[in-house]
């Protein structure tokens, strides 16, 4: 056992000091991690596609400016650092916000450079082609690509992997199996539905100084009653 670990650590360095070792030097490993996890897997399909560090960063923050704004919008401030493992050399690439030169209306703002950053940062230490960095975002901004939950019926979940044992944990209490069960009697079988809808032909306008009056159009299977409760407290609702 000595001689093992004198073998790979002959300067004898603390743990966390010392060098890599022979399966770890000549093997290829990527990770990619997000607040939000449909943008950790973008992240994660830019790096298995052959993508560097910088385009999975860069597809990243488009993603999270979609799924999860409030983390990384198009507007946001911050700053990221770039190793090359070439060069040996980081490059930083700081956007923190900038003040306009002048008020609109009386209210000071800020210029969004997060996008300039994340553009120019591709620009230089990206490999893979800006369209194919930017397409799974743009994708989820049409709405082309949707989070999705299971109607039970009978059958197996869809689902593989980690979205697999999330739906069957979030499933596997007392209530839910009866519900299941009973779902399987009636003669259901298991599918799909978007998780998020996208109103169309949405217009309001003031009938009475008290009520709002809202138009939208919704897909097959949508209710009107899933887009207010999003808007506030149902009182008084009425559907026409």
């Amino acid at each position: 056992m000595d001689r093992a670990n004198n073998a790979v650590n002959p300067a004898g360095l603390p743990p966390g000091r010392q060098g890599l070792s022979r399966v770890v030097a000549t093997s290829s490993f990527a990770a990619a991690t997000a607040d939000e996890s449909r943008a950790a897997e973008i992240g994660r399909d830019i790096l298995a596609n052959g993508g560097n560090a910088t385009d999975a960063a860069v597809a990243m923050y488009f993603a999270l400016a979609v799924t999860l704004p409030s983390a990384a919008s198009l507007g946001a401030s911050g700053a990221c650092i770039v190793h090359d493992d070439k060069s040996k050399q980081a490059e930083s690439f700081v956007f923190a916000p900038v003040a306009a030169p002048g008020p609109i209306k009386g209210a000071s703002f800020s210029v969004p450079n997060g996008v300039r950053a994340v553009t120019l940062m591709h620009v230089r230490h990206g490999s893979s082609r800006w369209e194919a960095v930017v397409a799974p975002a743009e994708r989820l901004a049409r709405f082309d690509i949707h989070p999705s939950g299971p109607l039970w019926g009978s059958g197996e979940l869809r689902t593989q992997g980690a979205a697999r044992a999330l739906e069957a944990a979030a499933l596997d209490d007392d209530e839910a199996a009866a519900l299941r069960a009973g779902l399987e009697r009636a003669g259901l079988e298991q599918e799909r539905r978007a998780l998020r809808l996208r109103p169309a032909d949405l217009a309001w306008d003031r009938p009475a100084p008290d009520a709002l009056r809202l138009r939208f159009a919704l897909p097959p299977g949508a209710y009107a009653t899933t887009v207010l409760a999003e808007l506030g407290e149902l009182e008084g609702a009425a559907g026409g």
